[in-house]
């Protein structure tokens, strides 16, 4: 009986926890050839979204050097829109979705507007930083 009830509070608490946090697929394509499309979600770390982070999923495509790269995580920024825009001769796609493992698509999700442009610009300067 003890043990039966020490496995209920222990599930109450996990549901409590993280029974509506979103979960995102959290990779950097040239850390993690994986997180490239086509999308292999085979033991790619699964993070739940912590708070602040948890408006929705993202996927990052670009090409820089004629390298592809690509990441996946949480973002901040709601669910809206695609957004693509080629800055220095970086092309980079971003789209946001806000359900769970959605950010797992091969396709386009959805992101745009004003906070697509901030992720779009953030990224595209991330890239340009670390890769030229």
């Amino acid at each position: 009986m003890a043990h039966l009830l020490l496995i209920g509070t222990v599930l109450l608490i996990s549901l409590a926890t993280f029974g509506d946090a979103l979960q995102c697929f959290d990779c950097a394509g040239l850390s993690d050839p994986k997180c490239q499309d086509p999308f292999n979600s085979n033991n790619v770390k699964i993070n739940i979204c912590p708070a602040g982070q948890d408006k929705s999923c993202l996927k990052s495509k670009g090409k820089a050097g004629g390298i592809d790269l690509a990441a996946r995580h949480c973002s901040p920024l709601p669910a809206d829109g695609c957004y693509e825009a080629t800055i220095n001769g970086v092309t980079t796609t971003m789209c946001s979705c806000s359900s769970d493992l959605c950010n797992g698509s091969s396709k386009r999700l959805s992101l745009g507007g004003a906070g697509g442009t901030v992720i779009l610009l953030s990224t595209v300067a991330l890239i340009l930083r670390c890769h030229l």
